[in-house]
């Protein structure tokens, strides 16, 4: 087993700090043995994990155009399968997870993956984020997004769903509401912002200030500017391993990633509901 890993959980405290405000701000730091397990056990169907010697050795198979492997559990046994023939010579790769974001991939293995295998990147903003004035409607909002929270891409920045749930907070007529709340997610929320132009300012404004709020929260270029200086040979210090530099990538990837989503966001709102009307 390596003595170093990779998945976030092993780096080391200031590595951690770059993730600030990231979907992996608060990943803290684990034993080697958590970590190992972490970052090289197969997650079986019944939720349990089992080290797969031989399986923990292949390189993810994103971007690579080589064969690719999956395992196929029975429930007692697992089989390594090919997708395709393999011929002398070729590196073996392996499908580490079919249902993960780049995050999940840098959090549990410690790798970005490659931009031709790229995965549609996420920012999951929490429920207790978009209560944006009243508390009293808080728990209506909680129960429309659930517990995990509204996922928004570059592809859908502004879902129907996040304005809905701050068009809900921003009704001054408890009727209104009502009928609203009724309606859930069903409510035709493009056509009451369409309806009435105050209302649309009013939610333009509330969601822009929680999407802006989130931005700040994100570790300032200057940081990983001084994280990756290599201090003059003078002074005697080595400079960093490529291992911290890696790392110190593979941070500022995700932090790039998730800001041009909220970015996406904000230059949705700014175009207006009727352009979204119109993309749909």
């Amino acid at each position: 087993l390596p003595e170093v890993v990779e998945c976030v959980a092993a780096w080391t405290p200031a590595e951690r700090q770059l993730l600030a405000g990231t979907s992996l701000a608060k990943i803290d730091g684990a034993p080697r043995s958590a970590c190992l397990v972490e970052s090289r056990a197969v997650h079986r169907a019944d939720g349990t994990w089992v080290l797969a010697p031989g399986v923990d050795s292949l390189n993810d198979s994103r971007g690579l155009g080589r064969p690719a492997t999956y395992v196929d559990d029975d429930g007692d046994s697992l089989a390594v399968i090919a997708t395709r023939d393999v011929t002398a010579g070729e590196e073996i790769t392996h499908v580490y997870d079919d249902l993960v974001t780049p995050a999940d991939l840098l959090c549990r293995y410690g790798f970005w993956p490659p931009r031709d295998g790229a995965l549609p990147v996420s920012v999951v903003v929490p429920a207790a984020d978009l209560v944006v004035d009243d508390r009293r409607r808080a728990d209506d909002c909680r129960s429309l997004l659930g517990h995990r929270g509204l996922a928004l891409t570059v592809d859908d920045p502004l879902p129907d769903l996040a304005l809905g749930v701050v068009l809900l907070q921003c009704l001054d007529d408890d009727d209104d509401y009502v009928a609203a709340l009724a309606l859930g997610r069903d409510l035709d929320v493009l056509a009451a912002l369409r309806s009435d132009a105050d209302l649309a300012v009013r939610v333009t404004t509330a969601l822009g200030a929680v999407v802006r709020r989130r931005l700040d929260r994100y570790c300032p270029d200057d940081a990983y500017l001084q994280t990756t200086t290599i201090p003059p040979l003078s002074d005697g210090d080595p400079p960093p391993p490529p291992r911290a530099l890696d790392r110190v990538h593979a941070a500022r990837q995700l932090r790039d990633a998730e800001v041009a989503v909220l970015r996406a966001c904000l230059a949705a709102l700014d175009r207006g509901f009727d352009d979204a009307a119109d993309d749909e």
